[in-house]
């Protein structure tokens, strides 16, 4: 049977794996843009973050990760475009998770995800959220397509 020490080292290497790959995908994003594959690869980083962090009860990572989760799902099954101040957001949500992540398994105990971060993500998920809505909501031109939906 895993013992507790084993569960925090596999959390640790897998929530390490994650970040790294987000970093990645994020630091590329920065002037290019992403594939619908990539965009995908990390909407499930974040996803499993989230899913780590809950299973290890760390509320303040698995909140943090849910917002970021929820922005690129945005972009993935809305058509959001993947903008400059997206890209901006998730990449100060990887570095805090990234700060937070030795702390918790260092004290084993839930970290609390800064408010401003968090409310910044929130207001950026209310802003594209509106897009998406208005862009679905928008009749379709000639060529069948949806007037002011914008693409990845």
């Amino acid at each position: 049977m895993a013992s507790l020490d084993q569960f925090w080292e596999e959390f640790q290497s897998e929530a390490d794996e994650h970040l790294s790959t987000a970093d990645r995908l994020i630091d590329q994003a920065h002037g290019n843009p992403l594939s619908a594959d990539e965009v995908s690869e990390l909407f499930r980083g974040f996803h499993s973050l989230k899913g780590l962090a809950r299973a290890m009860d760390l509320e303040g990572m698995e909140g943090l990760a849910h917002r970021a989760e929820s922005l690129l799902g945005l972009v993935r099954d809305h058509g959001v475009a993947l903008d400059a101040d997206l890209v901006q957001g998730l990449a100060v949500a990887v570095g805090q998770l990234g700060q937070m992540l030795p702390q918790v398994t260092a004290t084993r105990e839930n970290v609390p995800a800064p408010p401003e971060l968090l409310e910044e993500l929130d207001r950026l998920q209310g802003e594209r959220g509106a897009i998406a809505e208005a862009a679905a909501e928008a009749p379709a031109d000639a060529s069948g397509g949806e007037i002011g939906r914008a693409h990845v």
